[in-house]
């Protein structure tokens, strides 16, 4: 009887093994292609040039000479994206140099410093040679914002001058 069981067992798996894959026969495959297209940050800022004309210096006793201008900052990507947006020097072509100061109460302390802002609402940031996050935009979104310039004060050069500066965005997929 235990020789009938064994021999039972034996043709079993002999059966079973059968009908499984055996190794080192080639075996059936399926592929299935893949892609995926990423997103690319893409920003427009409107209009191209901030004409904010003829200003004169900042007296440190009084309340800074200021201008705004409007912006308008599309995402024209589909992604979201985190917009950064930072100021730089501004330069004549005579030579002459403001340093941007982020820091507007120092603004009189020296000469040739001006400051650079960006606000939108009661929201003003103050822009320096870095990077800041101003704000996420989704995709295919239009935000609108204001450039804003201080004077530098009494005593620094370029009267008669055309300073020029950026407002610099960068965007970056969020």
């Amino acid at each position: 009887m235990k020789l009938v069981a064994v021999a039972g067992a034996l043709a079993a798996c002999a059966i079973a093994g059968s009908t499984g894959p055996a190794f080192g026969q080639a075996q059936g495959e399926g592929t299935v292609s893949a892609q995926v297209t990423v997103a690319a940050p893409c920003i427009r800022v409107t209009p191209a040039q901030l004409d904010f004309g003829t200003l004169g210096f900042s007296q440190s006793a009084a309340a800074p000479v200021a201008d705004s201008r409007a912006l308008s900052i599309e995402n024209c990507g589909t992604g979201s994206e985190n917009i950064f947006a930072h100021g730089d020097n501004a330069t004549s072509t005579s030579g002459t140099t403001w340093t941007l100061e982020p820091n507007q109460p120092d603004l009189c302390s020296t000469p040739n410093r001006f400051t650079q802002r960006i606000g939108a609402g009661s929201l003003s940031i103050a822009l320096s040679t870095q990077d800041t996050l101003i704000a996420p935009v989704p995709g295919g979104q239009t935000v609108s914002w204001t450039a804003y310039l201080v004077m530098p004060c009494t005593g620094s050069s370029g009267a008669g001058q055309t300073m020029t500066f950026p407002y610099v965005f960068t965007a970056v997929l969020g």
